[in-house]
């Protein structure tokens, strides 16, 4: 039987999750844009009503720029060629 794992472990733990929730909390309580290219929940909305009322939806729905760049990219493109752009954009 193993021991139980020793306290200070578990005070790095608690360290990390407390600084994780920090920051998550600083970028979710920020007026605007919590991150870039992102969208108030209003712009899913005319989707979200197409999707409904709709006899055969569509696998996907793009919404913000990115999306409809890389549904683009994606069908002129080869895969290497997409996975080229997202590796260089890292």
């Amino acid at each position: 039987m193993l021991p139980p794992p020793a306290q200070p472990q578990q005070d790095v733990l608690s360290e990390m999750i407390g600084e994780v929730m920090g920051i998550m909390e600083a970028r979710l309580s920020k007026e605007g844009p919590a991150a870039p290219f992102t969208l108030p929940a209003d712009a899913v909305t005319g989707k979200v009503i197409k999707i409904l009322e709709s006899d055969k939806p569509d696998p996907r729905y793009f919404v913000t720029f990115p999306t409809h760049l890389f549904g683009f990219l994606k069908r002129i493109l080869p895969t290497r060629g997409v996975d080229w752009i997202i590796k260089s954009a890292e």
